[in-house]
């Protein structure tokens, strides 16, 4: 219960399990229960080892690597893997508007490379750039439209995600969907902080 990452968790299963099936092969009276512990030690090693042929197999790139490291912040490459694979890495060119104010963005964006212009009522607000998410608000609001319109500056280098697949990836990877919301919650963090800088002049 304690534990914070599926693996440990499932060694944990497993190592507790041992002894419980031991105990219940000296009492056959309890057959039905030996059965049910061997089953638990016998789902959780297969599920372990999957999981750890999934990590030494799963390869990221150098970009996909930062991506990770320095947002979401995983500790499993084979995690990262399927949260990466959900969305897509795509080049965007320059003048592409990516959230338009007062509409329900359809995608979340994270910025690899290139800097993205905020306005709002026209005006530009803020600047976007290497690190940052674009459409997140709406994410975090559920489902609520644009506050600002979002234009690349400059060609783009990014990973995007269908908004559609955000509730399905929730229930496939809680883990990860957590780890997305997380990042979210620092990038806004360091936004503030930046916008503050700006209105007073820093």
């Amino acid at each position: 219960m304690t534990t914070t990452r599926m693996v440990r968790s499932r060694i944990v299963a497993i190592l507790c399990a041992f002894p419980a099936v031991a105990y219940v092969g000296f009492r056959p009276q309890r057959s039905l229960g030996q059965v049910w512990e061997t089953l638990l030690v016998t789902v959780n090693i297969v599920q372990f080892f999957r999981n750890y042929s999934a990590d030494r197999l799963a390869r990221l790139t150098e970009e996909e690597q930062a991506f990770v490291a320095n947002q979401l912040r995983l500790t499993s490459n084979g995690m990262a893997r399927r949260l990466l694979d959900t969305g897509a890495w795509v080049d965007v060119p320059a003048g592409t508007v990516l959230t338009e104010e007062g509409l329900r963005p359809e995608f979340l964006w994270y910025i690899s490379s290139g800097h993205v212009t905020v306005q709002r009522l026209g005006t530009r607000i803020a600047q976007c750039g290497p690190g940052n998410f674009i459409g997140e608000m709406a994410l975090l609001e559920d489902g609520s439209v644009a506050s600002a319109t979002s234009i690349t500056e400059q060609p783009l280098r990014a990973w995007t995600l269908s908004y559609d697949k955000l509730q399905p990836l929730e229930r496939a990877q809680p883990e990860a969907y957590a780890a997305l919301y997380s990042a979210f919650a620092r990038d806004m963090r360091l936004k503030l902080i930046a916008s503050n800088a700006l209105d007073a002049g820093i």
